[in-house]
C-alpha cells in the first residue's frame, strides 16, 4: 500500500484503507481466520505529507479510549475514529529525542504500565556506524532512530533512547 498511498485523484491527498473483518481463532490457538467484509472498504485521507509520502499507517493501538495509528513517515500519531483521523497531538512526533526536523519512524505501539510506547525498527550499532550517521572522522553523530517515545494518558511525550 505504501507506494499506492497518493491519491491519484487528488495530488494533495494521501490515504490508507481500513477495512472490516472477523477474526477467528480455534480454541486451540493454534490457528487463525480472517474473514473480510466485502464493500467494507474506507478510504483515510490526509494531506500532511514528508517529502511526497504520507498515510503509512504502521499499526493500531487502543489506548486511553482511542484507536490510534502512527505514520511512519510524517510521525503524525492519528485517531482513527467513524472512518475518519484526528491528529492526537499539537505536534509531530519527531525523531530522537524530539528537537529534530524530521517526524518519527513509528512502525509499533505498545502498552505498558498504563503508558503508550512508539517505536521504530531501531537500528544496529553496525548500522548506526554507516555514512548516513557519522562525520568525516568516522564518529556516530546521531543515535535518532534508537529512540522510543513514551505518552501519558494526559497527552504528554517522554523520550527515551533504548
Amino acid at each position: 500500500m505504501d507506494n499506492r498511498a497518493k491519491m491519484e485523484s487528488d495530488n494533495f491527498k494521501w490515504r490508507a484503507v481500513t477495512r472490516k473483518g472477523k477474526l477467528t481463532l480455534t480454541a486451540d490457538k493454534k490457528n487463525v481466520k480472517v474473514d473480510w467484509v466485502e464493500g467494507s472498504d474506507q478510504d483515510i485521507t490526509s494531506a500532511l505529507n514528508y517529502k511526497g509520502k504520507a498515510m503509512e499507517l504502521s499499526d493500531l493501538s487502543e489506548y486511553n479510549g482511542h484507536l490510534l495509528s502512527p505514520d511512519d513517515k510524517t510521525g503524525m500519531l492519528y485517531e482513527i475514529k467513524d472512518g475518519k483521523h484526528t491528529k492526537t497531538s499539537r505536534d509531530t512526533e519527531l525523531l530522537g529525542p524530539g528537537n529534530t526536523t524530521k517526524g518519527m519512524k513509528a512502525e509499533w505501539l505498545t502498552i505498558k504500565d498504563d503508558l503508550l510506547y512508539a517505536g521504530g525498527h531501531g537500528r544496529s550499532i553496525e548500522y548506526i556506524q554507516t555514512q548516513e550517521f557519522q562525520n568525516d572522522k568516522g564518529e556516530v553523530v546521531s543515535e535518532d532512530l534508537m529512540w522510543i517515545k513514551i505518552i501519558t494518558r494526559k497527552g504528554e511525550v517522554k523520550f527515551l533512547l533504548a
